[in-house]
């Protein structure tokens, strides 16, 4: 039976110094390699002027839905924005970038009325939305919508009204949120605010 040969000496040092080399290369890359950030927004429009297509990329989510109990609505507190825009500004307060479900624009920076989802929604991912004693609850339990606006000063235009009831009733339909547990947290509670709080609760039960 032949026997194999042994490499010679000089081959092994050849095989080990290609070895030194393949491996600091790879600490390299990895040294090199940036480090991991924030998942980046995940905007889509979703519009009830095409319902059929909204819900399926409403509900299409890449993760089994969560139990979510309640609905939060927000306002930005400034009177132009987007998702993106409100997702930087969260990924600097290190939070790990945009703390809402859904952003709806008012037509300073997105689209009047126009539905965007961020990547906690598309996710299932808890929120990051909401401080105090009940915050727990509000953040894990709760789908939480920001108005692009300040309704200390202005009024939500009426386009970006009506997308919201849209989405509200949408996803209060598909989890069976009770009308008790739409949250209106919009407005910095020192002065007045103008959003039009019994006008859209008798909208969402029907009564016009």
């Amino acid at each position: 039976m032949a026997r194999t040969k042994s490499p010679n000496r000089r081959t092994a040092i050849v095989l080990t110094s290609l070895m030194a080399a393949m491996t600091f290369g790879a600490g390299l890359l990895l040294a090199l390699e940036p480090s991991p950030v924030a998942p980046s927004p995940s905007a889509r429009l979703v519009s009830m002027e095409n319902v059929n297509d909204s819900r399926q990329v409403l509900f299409g989510t890449t993760a089994q839905p969560a139990p979510w109990a309640g609905i939060v609505i927000h306002d930005s507190g400034s009177l132009e924005g987007s998702l993106t825009s409100i997702h930087k500004v969260h990924e600097k307060l290190g939070i790990g970038g945009l703390g809402y479900h859904f952003v709806v624009g008012n037509g300073k920076g997105a689209a009047d009325g126009q539905i965007e989802m961020g990547f906690r929604w598309q996710h299932q991912m808890a929120g990051a939305h909401s401080s105090g004693e009940h915050a727990d609850w509000f953040n894990r339990s709760a789908i939480s919508i920001c108005l692009v606006g300040d309704t200390d000063r202005q009024a939500p235009s009426e386009k970006q009204t009506r997308e919201l009831l849209w989405l509200v009733r949408e996803l209060q339909a598909r989890f069976n949120i009770p009308s008790d547990r739409i949250y209106i947290q919009t407005g910095s509670g020192k002065g007045a605010n103008l959003f039009p709080v019994t006008t859209f609760r008798q909208q969402l039960a029907g009564i016009h």
